[in-house]
């Protein structure tokens, strides 16, 4: 069976913007200044830093586990799989009580809770109006970037 050349670069094309992982921006209420690196990053998503400079509490928001965002977070700033990222949380949830991250589907929304919250902290896809929060990082090629 021959394939048209047409239909062999469309499918190409498609298949290569499909494996290119999206570029995340992470966020943070606009009266945040903190500093981000990515192992405060890793520390503010697994918990293991709670508040903010020792005062406001971390508010930490998630994509959920099947949004390709969500996917790319923990590979680059956790250093995890989904699968690996569950178990962490299952094992967390058992040893000290601790559950993940609250899950919000919709950027916008998260974008709006960020405004609201001062000690919220997420990652939207590059192309989400950001207005209204401070951007602190950038996931970019599979790689953390400063803004």
């Amino acid at each position: 069976m021959r394939v048209p050349l047409a239909l062999l670069v469309v499918l190409l094309l498609a298949r290569s913007v499909a494996a290119d992982p999206p570029e995340l921006v992470v966020i943070v209420n606009a009266e945040n200044q903190v500093k981000m690196t990515p192992e405060y990053l890793e520390g503010l998503f697994l918990k293991k830093e709670r508040f903010w400079g020792g005062s406001a509490p971390v508010i930490a928001l998630n994509a959920p586990p099947d949004h390709p965002g969500r996917r790319e977070f923990d590979r680059v700033v956790l250093g995890m799989s989904a699968e690996t990222a569950a178990s962490y949380w299952i094992d967390a949830r058992i040893r000290s009580g601790s559950a993940p991250p609250k899950e919000v589907a919709d950027p916008a929304l998260i974008v709006r809770l960020v405004v609201k919250l001062k000690g919220a902290i997420a990652y939207v896809p590059a192309t989400t109006a950001v207005a209204g929060v401070r951007v602190v990082g950038r996931i970019k090629r599979g790689k953390w970037m400063t803004p």
